[in-house]
């Protein structure tokens, strides 16, 4: 599982970080290994995301899947912009 945690380091201090956000990404496992590690298939939990607002780190804000990815071509932060993508879209363009 990759786990992506989005910190507020006030004035650079990272003594005084906050957590204000998570994402989960899961392998599926079944298509790495029917592929033998070339593709794999993730589900994705997103939690918090508003500033001063730490209960929502418990609770999940949005569910997604990447299907299909191509493990060989791509890297972590291909898999982490097409999680961020499909479980929450263009809603920001």
């Amino acid at each position: 599982m990759i786990v992506v945690k989005v910190e507020m380091w006030p004035g650079g201090d990272e003594a005084r970080a906050s957590e204000l956000a998570r994402a989960y990404i899961a392998n599926q496992v079944t298509t790495t290994v029917e592929t033998r590690g070339a593709a794999g298939d993730y589900s994705v939990e997103l939690r918090g995301g508003v500033y001063g607002r730490p209960d929502l780190l418990k609770r999940v804000w949005k569910k997604g899947t990447v299907l299909g990815f191509d493990r060989v071509k791509r890297g972590t932060w291909d898999l982490l912009f097409q999680a961020l993508k499909n479980t929450i879209g263009g809603r920001n363009l």
